[in-house]
């Protein structure tokens, strides 16, 4: 960017031309100013941004998105997030996708968590031998987990100009064109919705299960004329020349196993004498959990099951070829001096 002492930029919208990025409002606006900031010192008189000095070198740029530099372990896994949205978006600049197409963008999941969301969970306990009821539990608090830290990020990161996001809804017509609905289409499916609970006698939760969920989009898609309708995630990075930061992604899918299967142990059930127990934390289930995070997740190098971790501890911690043995599901760690010490965990969620 060209600067002259003097020079006199008549208002935001030319100031945006110079940086070469999209006017907007509020925090962004803002954003722009701080980057212009770091190329020369000025005043302002009414609209105008008048040039005193020019800087020979650029600041460096001040980074309000993430944990700034600090060490990882107390990043929160939402900033962990944050990270991973913003080097996607330069790869991407724009976004519009579904949560399971965001999920495949970010690599989080192997196939078979497709084949999870696509079969259901009866058919996917079935076929790879697990319990019914934990398979459901688990796609359950992975999905609302994983999701609540994607949005969590998405909010903040727009909050502070750094991207557009919201969420839309996707419809494909008779003719197999995709759109996104207007204002008018989304107050429609809104209400055929609710029309359509109604009419099903059944509440958003019942549609985990498949054969529900797509007889209850099916009726609401006749009434609409149209064939399919879904939910997408809209995205933009707002400044094209962003440099990329560095990921922790392995950190980030640690944090989130970790969440995922506290949450699993952690649910809460009536017996029949109406007392609370927990079904999921009995031993019983530790292998299956286990099996759940091998068959879904892209697990990190680094990455061992409680399971793993029990039977290093059986088998001798003096066996042991490396220097320091990470079990995170459990939050432990091992030495060579056969130590042991528990992580961290006020910055891990949940």
């Amino acid at each position: 960017m060209k600067l002259e002492e003097g020079q006199v930029i008549k208002n935001y919208k030319q100031l945006c031309n110079l940086l070469d990025v999209e006017p907007t409002k509020g925090k962004g606006r803002k954003y722009h100013i701080k980057e212009f900031e770091r190329y020369c010192k000025y005043h302002k008189t009414g609209h105008k941004f008048i040039v005193d000095e020019v800087y020979s070198e650029p600041k460096p740029k001040t980074d309000g998105r993430i944990n700034n530099g600090g060490h990882i372990s107390n990043t929160k896994y939402e900033d962990l997030m944050d990270r991973i949205i913003i080097n996607t978006l330069i790869d991407y600049n724009y976004i519009e996708e579904s949560f399971s197409e965001m999920m495949n963008i970010l690599d989080f999941f192997t196939t078979k968590y497709v084949d999870l969301n696509k079969a259901g969970y009866k058919k996917f306990a079935e076929s790879n031998k697990l319990g019914i009821g934990v398979t459901l539990t688990y796609q359950q608090k992975l999905n609302n987990i994983v999701r609540k830290c994607l949005e969590t990020s998405l909010n903040r990161l727009h909050k502070n100009g750094i991207i557009t996001y919201e969420k839309r809804i996707n419809i494909r017509d008779k003719n197999l064109t995709e759109n996104l609905a207007d204002e008018k289409m989304e107050l429609l499916i809104k209400k055929y919705e609710i029309e359509t609970y109604e009419e099903m006698g059944i509440k958003p939760h019942n549609r985990i299960l498949l054969d529900v969920n797509r007889q209850f989009k099916n009726k609401v898609s006749r009434k609409l004329d149209i064939l399919s309708y879904w939910n997408v995630y809209c995205i933009k990075l707002i400044n094209q020349k962003t440099d990329k930061v560095k990921e922790y992604t392995d950190e980030l899918r640690e944090r989130l196993i970790k969440s995922v299967v506290d949450a699993v142990k952690n649910k809460k059930t009536k017996d029949d004498l109406d007392d609370i127990y927990y079904p999921y934390s009995y031993d019983k289930y530790t292998l299956q959990i286990d099996k759940l995070n091998n068959l879904l997740w892209n697990l990190p190098e680094t990455y061992m099951s409680k399971y793993d971790f029990d039977l290093i501890m059986s088998e001798g911690i003096n066996d042991l070829k490396c220097e320091t043995v990470k079990s995170s599901n459990t939050g432990f760690y091992i030495n060579n001096y056969n130590e042991f010490y528990t992580a961290d965990d006020s910055s891990i969620p949940f």
